[in-house]
């Protein structure tokens, strides 16, 4: 049983019932999950690096370009050392003009201010070129197992619907806040990496934005929500 903030004693969001979700999640993950090169490597490099081709980018685009962007730049410094335009025909497919420009800046940086090596602190994550919170608090869960919520579109409609909140008006900052609650009770400690791709899964495959595939979820009787058809996700 999980013991954060003292939200399993006073459960705020209805009927969730946390256990429960973890559980058939990674179950449905293990024989559903999709497999991608970056999400078998735990260095702290290969993650940062994976998750800045993943913006705005759809993941079986970048898993064509992973494997042989970590073998050409296998570190910070072999990267630090690369020119622009060969990163940039490397991931040319990805598209986002000005990201081999930004891998370089961000390689650059962390071997002149950290010896190559990323911080543990997510602020100083977060001065990094195009880091942000989510990116940050991937490096840190699946690197230094520091338990973050990681809640990016794609998890904010999953647990929008499993919470019943889809379809309440409802401030943004406060809507993270809450889902941010939401994700770290339900993510199990020491499975915290596949439960997120569990979740990321669950998104591109059965709850997504339109025509939401109910029938096929593993966490279906579980959700407040109901996959409302008319909600704002």
């Amino acid at each position: 049983m999980h013991s954060t903030m003292n939200a399993r004693e006073e459960n705020r969001y209805g009927e969730l019932k946390f256990d429960q979700i973890a559980s058939r999640l990674l179950a449905w993950y293990a024989r559903f999950g999709r497999k991608f090169s970056f999400r078998y490597l735990r260095d702290p490099y290969s993650i940062l690096i994976a998750e800045i081709l993943l913006r705005k980018t759809t993941a079986r685009q970048v898993d064509k370009v992973f494997p042989e962007f970590i073998r050409r730049y296998p570190s910070f410094k072999a990267l630090a050392e690369a020119s622009v335009g060969d990163v940039e025909k490397l991931i040319r497919p990805l598209g986002l003009r000005g990201r081999a420009i930004q891998l370089l800046q961000i390689a650059k940086q962390v071997v002149d201010r950290f010896n190559g090596e990323l911080p543990k602190n997510e602020e100083e994550l977060k001065k990094l070129p195009g880091v942000g919170g989510y990116i940050a608090g991937c490096v840190l869960t699946f690197a230094y197992h520091i338990r973050k919520p990681l809640v990016d579109s794609n998890v904010k409609r999953v647990l929008s619907r499993l919470a019943g909140y889809s379809n309440v008006p409802m401030k943004s900052k406060e809507l993270l806040r809450r889902l941010s609650e939401i994700y770290l009770l339900i993510a199990p400690k020491g499975a915290e990496r596949d439960f997120h791709y569990a979740l990321l899964d669950l998104a591109a495959l059965i709850c997504r934005p339109k025509e939401p595939r109910c029938e096929e979820c593993p966490v279906a009787k579980l959700c407040i929500g109901k996959c409302l058809k008319n909600d704002y996700f």
